[in-house]
């Protein structure tokens, strides 16, 4: 125990601060952690205990732990030490058997990489740093052209009144020019100059004028992941392949109560009006998303369980822990 406490004192020297993970509650290697233990001891630098699981409590886990030492040391609080948990579950149980206040152990749950998980495209990944959608919702998708038939300026006329109850709502609209329609030109300053006076130029992503070239189909079928619902209020349509590729991707739909869209949809889709009020259409994409579990629950890990949400709670947990010191 003597060597390997001098081999771990000599590993850490110029070391400010130790994160041990699940060392001081888990009895896989107990003379790591009785070694560890007696180095937190001694107050040379700061320690952070990172509580994933607490073995005195766990099934399977508990009846392998015998009374006295060394089987203590995940049992017994370490002094001077930072103590996270990764749940209020475990942090509660962390402290029922060290005795600790369970006020003084952090709580700090994974995170996890969106991107990563989705596998973006790089062209994805920019476009999402650069406008903030992974901490927008609900994300409107329109993979839409920028022609008049289109009908966009109901999506950011939509948007508009989705914001008094949906204040970090997003509207991606990913179509480019048409480049056989003389009046796209007109149509797209239209468009610019509506969401500037909407007050909404910020919560409308224009994907065609960020992203060109061979990335952007990419990039528009990974939108199709990440997006909330699938919005398209086009007043014509001769087919309609956005709702058969909402629905491959799982993507809710709202969509224009017109002819093409109607047979596709059936009862798969929420249809409107396309000449309805913004009120009336925003009423039913914010109701068809209430009563959606599953986007509630996406909305809520990309705005507080994503790492780009938790990172700043660890980074304050290590200052403090180095300020005590």
């Amino acid at each position: 125990m003597a060597e390997l406490r001098r081999e771990l004192a000599a590993a850490l020297a110029g070391v400010d601060l130790v994160v041990a993970h699940n060392v001081a509650a888990v009895h896989f290697n107990l003379a790591l952690s009785t070694a560890l233990r007696e180095l937190a001891a001694a107050g040379d630098r700061a320690w952070i205990l990172w509580i994933h699981d607490v073995a005195a409590v766990m099934p399977g886990r508990a009846d392998e732990l015998h009374e006295g030492p060394p089987w203590d040391v995940v049992r017994r609080p370490w002094p001077g030490a930072t103590v996270v948990a990764v749940s209020a579950h475990r942090r509660d149980q962390y402290a029922a058997v060290t005795g600790l206040d369970p006020a003084a152990i952090a709580v700090v749950p994974n995170g996890i990489d969106v991107a990563a998980s989705l596998r973006f495209h790089p062209a994805t990944q920019e476009l999402v740093d650069e406008t903030g959608l992974l901490a927008a919702a609900p994300i409107l998708l329109v993979p839409s052209r920028l022609v008049p038939r289109k009908n966009i300026e109901l999506g950011l006329r939509v948007t508009a009144e989705l914001t008094a109850d949906e204040p970090a709502v997003r509207l991606v609209v990913t179509g480019a020019l048409d480049p056989h329609d003389r009046t796209a030109r007109a149509y797209r300053r239209f468009l610019h100059g509506l969401a500037a006076e909407l007050g909404v130029a910020e919560r409308v992503v224009f994907v065609a004028e960020r992203v060109r070239g061979a990335a952007a189909a990419a990039v528009v079928r990974d939108l199709y992941r990440l997006a909330d619902l699938l919005f398209l209020p086009s007043r014509d349509e001769g087919f309609g392949l956005p709702v058969l590729e909402a629905a491959v991707a799982r993507l809710p739909i709202a969509c224009a109560d017109i002819p093409t869209l109607r047979a596709l949809t059936g009862e798969g889709a929420v249809r409107f009006d396309p000449d309805a009020s913004p009120a009336e259409v925003a009423r039913l994409v914010r109701r068809r998303l209430l009563e959606d579990e599953a986007y509630r629950f996406a909305a809520r890990v990309r705005r507080e369980l994503s790492w780009a949400a938790v990172a700043p709670t660890i980074l304050g947990i290590v200052e403090a822990a180095l300020d005590r010191r």
